[in-house]
């Protein structure tokens, strides 16, 4: 049996910050520059598709818009649902499930999630974008292939200090047995 203070596990989560990110991981209220560079957006595609694939489901795509298209993204889904609007993050990720399958949704929101993960262990925060609602609307103004469909809208950047994960409290103490 391993008794673990706060204290020990907080310096214990220092050596690990991707682990860090699992105890405080929620949407980041503003998101500021730098957004993710394509490295890393592939890194964190290349997890999500994996994710999709053990659900069973087909992988989607993924689309990352930034500077200037973003702002034809914005105007775009402006004029096309006025209540959808984005937060002003510097770059949103379109997540694009294939328009033939009927039940992707168990291994889509599985994509996601991964996807989420995957930007807040590299040091990203996100926010949750329009869903499918959104979807037929730009679709065609964005030239996404008949093939697949708007899933989600995923904004990323980097978080303000202010939404910084902290841990939750334990208590006096965690025991492992």
């Amino acid at each position: 049996m391993v008794a673990r203070s706060n204290t020990t596990l907080e310096r214990l989560l220092l050596g690990y910050p991707g682990l860090a990110t699992l105890f405080g991981r929620t949407a980041s209220a503003k998101l500021l520059e730098p957004h993710p560079i394509q490295a890393e957006i592939e890194l964190c595609a290349l997890a999500a598709q994996s994710a999709a694939e053990r659900r069973g489901g087909s992988a989607p795509a993924f689309v990352a818009v930034a500077g200037g298209m973003l702002d034809n993204l914005a105007y775009v889904l402006s004029r096309a649902e006025p209540a959808a609007e984005l937060s002003g993050a510097p770059m949103v990720i379109l997540v694009l499930a294939p328009r033939s399958d009927a039940d992707a949704r168990e291994s889509m929101e599985a994509a996601i999630e991964v996807l989420l993960l995957a930007l807040a262990a590299l040091g990203y925060g996100w926010r949750l974008g329009p869903g499918p609602e959104v979807g037929e609307a730009i679709e065609s103004v964005l030239g996404v292939r008949p093939d697949r469909r708007i899933y989600r809208l995923v904004e990323t950047g980097t978080p303000n200090e202010a939404d910084a994960p902290t841990l939750p409290a334990l208590g006096p103490e965690l025991t492992v047995i």
